[in-house]
C-alpha cells in the first residue's frame, strides 16, 4: 500500500470530540480550556484544563 503524501487526511472534528469525551480522565463539569490539534496525517492531540487546574489532561488520537 502506498500513501499519497500530497493528500491531507485531517480527522473529522465530531470524531475527535467523541474520542476526547471517552477519556476516563476527563474532568467532570466545567472546562476552563481545551486545546485540540488535528494533523494532516489523520492523528490528533488534545489537552483539557479543569478550572484552576495546574496540569491538563491530554491524549493522542490515532488516525482511523
Amino acid at each position: 500500500m502506498t500513501v499519497d503524501h500530497n493528500v491531507d487526511r485531517f480527522p473529522p472534528l465530531d470524531k475527535v470530540l467523541a474520542a476526547i469525551r471517552e477519556n476516563p480522565d476527563m474532568p467532570e463539569g466545567e472546562v476552563e480550556r481545551i486545546e485540540i490539534n488535528c494533523l494532516a496525517s489523520g492523528d490528533a492531540t488534545y489537552r483539557v484544563w479543569a478550572p484552576r487546574a495546574e496540569e491538563p489532561v491530554g491524549g493522542y488520537i490515532a488516525a482511523g
